[in-house]
């Protein structure tokens, strides 16, 4: 039980630095474009740094759901997911009845891949 709670906060650790190195990766790299740097209000900077205004944001969930999706022992499934607003929430759940599973989730990004969660074992 020890170990099992001593993994699961090495796991989140693990995760919360990947996610923390994958924002500095992404500040570090950001260039304005001159337009934007020229332009006569900031606010033009301000959107293209924060993303969109949340005081109108309506929600608007895009939902990718696989239900009985066969995976052959060994094999790998990958779903892609688009992201384009920054500060976007990327939610999943995985359940495999029968037979225990590797997962992990990857951000694919200009400057590379970043691990966000490591690949670990999900019990059936």
């Amino acid at each position: 039980m020890k170990s099992s709670l001593a993994e699961e906060s090495r796991l989140s650790e693990l995760e919360a630095k990947a996610i923390s190195e994958a924002t500095v990766s992404v500040d570090e790299s950001f260039t304005p474009s001159p337009a934007l740097l020229n332009a006569p209000s900031a606010e033009a900077l301000f959107q293209q740094v924060d993303g969109p205004s949340l005081e109108s944001y309506e929600a608007k969930e895009s939902v990718y759901v696989g239900k009985s999706v066969p995976i052959s022992g060994r094999c790998n499934l990958e779903v892609p997911i688009h992201v384009t607003a920054p500060g976007s929430i990327v939610e999943y759940a995985v359940d495999s009845k029968g037979y225990d599973i590797k997962f992990s989730v990857e951000a694919e990004r200009e400057e590379g891949i970043t691990v966000v969660k490591e690949l670990s074992r999900v019990d059936a």
